[in-house]
């Protein structure tokens, strides 16, 4: 639904109207606009978090789609969608929420699904209640995106970097690989070498002005 939703708004051919042509720019463009736009307009009023659909419960968020979220209102915000300060203030939102002592997480990892009023655990299956390694992958690569993204040295900006940093520390990674035994230990350490190469890409179609760091540089920076 996602991946469809920007094309949604795309000219439709009818009878025998031409459609537009865009150009490779402003196809991208479009793209990025509107996949902004799904976690901008949808996200959870309390929480700040991916609602999970746009005509579902309303309280449903997911933890892997507000981590993509996260990025997309990275790319809002330097490419003008909204301003750095509405964007900052929806991170606030978001990392405070997180943060919060009534929002549930496992040894620092969250569930599949959350309720965006209250942080409660929504169980995914009915055995699938609880920590979720790999959607928390995909949130705190979206969280250490934002944490090197909003730099400045401004109340906003600083308490989101140090709400991440909590985030992070809390994180207890080698609690599911259980000393190291056992499959769980493979399948933590691929998780994070996917996030690793976070694509020594060129950023023109992702952020205009430069590479995106690489995870290891951003996870360094945070844990020195």
């Amino acid at each position: 639904m996602l991946l469809l939703y920007p094309f949604s708004l795309l000219p439709a051919a009818s009878g025998g109207k031409k459609e537009k042509n865009l150009s490779d720019e402003e196809l991208m463009t479009l793209v990025q606009k509107q996949t902004f736009r799904y976690f901008w307009d949808y996200g959870h009023p309390v929480s700040g978090l991916a609602r999970e659909r746009s005509n579902g419960n309303d309280d449903i968020v997911t933890i892997g789609g507000s981590g993509f979220g996260v990025m997309a209102i990275i790319v809002g915000a330097e490419r003008g969608f909204v301003t750095r300060e509405q964007a900052a203030e929806r991170m606030l939102k978001i990392v405070s929420f997180l943060n919060d002592k009534n929002t549930d997480s496992y040894h620092g990892i969250w569930a599949h699904w959350i309720n965006g009023q209250n942080g409660e655990t929504i169980s995914f299956s009915r055995k699938d209640d609880g920590a979720d390694l790999v959607e928390s992958a995909f949130m705190f690569e979206g969280l250490l995106a934002a944490h090197q993204y909003f730099n400045k040295d401004n109340q906003v900006e600083r308490r989101i970097r140090a709400l991440i940093n909590d985030l992070w520390r809390q994180a207890e990674w080698n609690w599911f690989t259980k000393g190291g035994e056992g499959i769980m230990s493979a399948i933590l350490r691929i998780y994070l070498l996917l996030l690793h190469p976070l694509i020594p890409l060129q950023s023109q179609y992702i952020i205009k002005g430069g590479p995106i760091l690489s995870f290891s540089k951003m996870v360094r920076s945070i844990t020195t």
